[in-house]
């Protein structure tokens, strides 16, 4: 059988160009048992900040001996730093010494908040920067990194809105989870050399990120590094070896990507949401993975692992394909009508989810397990089939299907997990086979049910086992619950038998 679907293309492109930063400026002596004549002035400080200082009048420069407190770092031999107030403003030039003694480490939550700060310079003394340093700084604008930095931890400037462009030094060997989460204006980066992992999180939500090197001792790049950022194409060096889960989801300009040879931890969900992807071209000594024109498979062929979502051309899938992946053909724009092969026999999680234009799908008997959330938020899907080789009905199968008006199941599912029909408002009425054992948690709730018709009795109903009190199996204030009879009851109740195939209430 042949299946037609769109296609996708995909390009990786290589060296990226970073705007440089400033570079850190001189160090700046301060004794607080100092007198006025031997201290370094106001003045002093001022005159050394980078050119990422304002010159506006309107601005001024933060005084270190009265705005920030001194602490000292036994483990570093020096001090560290941290505002004293949430008022701190404009420019900071965080000083080098302090009684002696080098300025070692800006302190954790140091700056968060700080949203009157517009620019920072990081003197060469400084060798860690902690968690959340300056997150929340929505109006910081530029930072000079000294040169000595070395650990800059979690969520050091996550959510710093007005950050445009960053350039590591090469002493910076750890970037901690969320480092530049949610720095919305940020547009480029330039990482230092010897990082070796990108950690979790840590340029999510950058949405106008457009440029980054990926240094060649990378070896690691975690879960959501780079969800939803702006770059068409990025260059992953043969080092890496590991991609964790999405993390590229929503990088809906990326057309393409190439797999090395030696990435060989890595699955289908990396590209979720990557709607402009058109190839994913695989090196041909990878030992885990292959492609055939530009779609993903694992090295075996018998798993569909990823079809490209900008895909617009035909492609039929191979008959040793026995596995349709978790997320394989999620958010694929162009997928109206879909007819899954008879040779397939399993379909993962989320596996057609978030295809707001499909509208019909057919599933041979020839499938045992369809995932959950398989199909959920497919927005255009009117009605749908169950197979009779499957037994389960999982957990958000149709969640958010607002179209979706039929659905049959036949005999011989035995389980309806949690909240498969959750926010399905066309759905009105659905028939549950008397086969069914198991009702998940709210298995019926939070759907739009008038009616639901149980092949079987009352008795039958109670003893099937559930997962949630019988109060929220069904929304009984909005559901009338219907028990089969062929033929009219005597008793009062809520019964009902087929009329030319069609659930009629007696």
């Amino acid at each position: 059988m042949k299946n037609k679907i769109t296609k996708l293309t995909i390009v990786i492109i290589s060296a990226l160009i970073i705007t440089s930063c400033d570079k850190p400026v001189a160090s700046n002596n301060i004794s607080s048992n100092s007198s006025s004549e031997t201290s370094t002035p106001p003045s002093e400080i001022s005159s050394q900040s980078s050119s990422s200082s304002s010159n506006s009048s309107s601005r001024r420069q933060v005084n270190p001996l009265e705005e920030l407190d001194f602490v000292f770092d036994g483990e570093t031999n020096g001090y560290s730093i941290e505002a004293k107030s949430k008022d701190i403003a404009d420019d900071l030039i965080i000083p080098s010494e302090y009684e002696g003694k080098p300025v070692t480490v800006i302190e954790p939550f140091a700056f968060s908040a700080c949203r009157q700060l517009k620019t920072v310079v990081i003197p060469d003394s400084v060798v860690r920067i902690g968690w959340d340093a300056f997150s929340n700084c929505s109006f910081l604008e530029s930072v000079t990194f000294g040169k000595n930095v070395q650990r800059i931890e979690t969520a050091a400037f996550k959510e710093c809105e007005s950050l445009d462009s960053i350039e590591l030094p090469d002493s910076v060997t750890y970037l901690g989870d969320w480092t530049f989460d949610r720095c919305s204006s940020l547009k480029t980066v330039h990482l230092s050399k010897n990082i070796t992992r990108i950690e979790a999180y840590a340029f999510q939500l950058c949405t106008k990120l457009e440029t980054i090197n990926i240094p060649e001792e990378v070896t690691y790049i975690g879960e959501y590094a780079f969800a939803n950022c702006a770059f068409a194409n990025i260059n992953i060096p043969e080092t890496v070896t590991t991609i964790e889960h999405s993390a590229f989801n929503g990088c809906s300009k990326l057309t393409s990507f190439n797999i090395s040879k030696n990435l060989v931890n890595f699955d289908s969900s990396v590209f979720i949401n990557c709607t402009s992807m058109e190839t994913i071209n695989v090196d041909k000594d990878n030992p885990s993975f292959t492609d055939i024109d530009g779609v993903l498979f694992n090295k075996e062929l018998t798993t569909l692992m990823k079809f490209p979502c900008g895909w617009s051309k035909e492609f039929n899938i191979p008959n040793s394909v026995i596995k349709i992946d978790d997320y394989a053909f999620y958010s694929c724009n162009n997928l109206k009508n879909y007819s899954v092969p008879n040779w397939i026999t399993t379909i993962g999680i989320s596996a057609f989810s978030n295809n707001p234009y499909l509208e019909t799908i057919n599933i041979p008997d020839s499938v045992t397990s369809i995932g959950m959330f398989c199909f959920a938020w497919d927005k255009s899907l009117s009605s749908f089939v169950f197979p009779s080789s499957v037994t389960s009905v999982e957990m958000g199968m149709f969640r958010d299907c607002t179209a979706l008006k039929l659905v049959i199941l036949p005999e011989g599912i035995t389980t309806l997990a949690s909240t498969p029909f959750m926010w399905c408002t066309s759905l009105k009425s659905i028939v549950i086979p008397h086969s069914v054992t198991h009702l998940g948690s709210q298995a019926l709730y939070e759907a739009f049910f008038d009616s639901v018709y149980y092949k079987g009795t009352e008795e039958e109903w109670n003893n099937i086992e559930s997962d949630s009190a019988p109060q929220y199996t069904i929304d009984s204030s909005e559901t009338t619950l219907y028990f089969y009879s062929e033929t009219e009851p005597i008793e009062q109740g809520h019964y009902w038998h087929y009329a030319n195939d069609v659930p009629t209430s007696w």
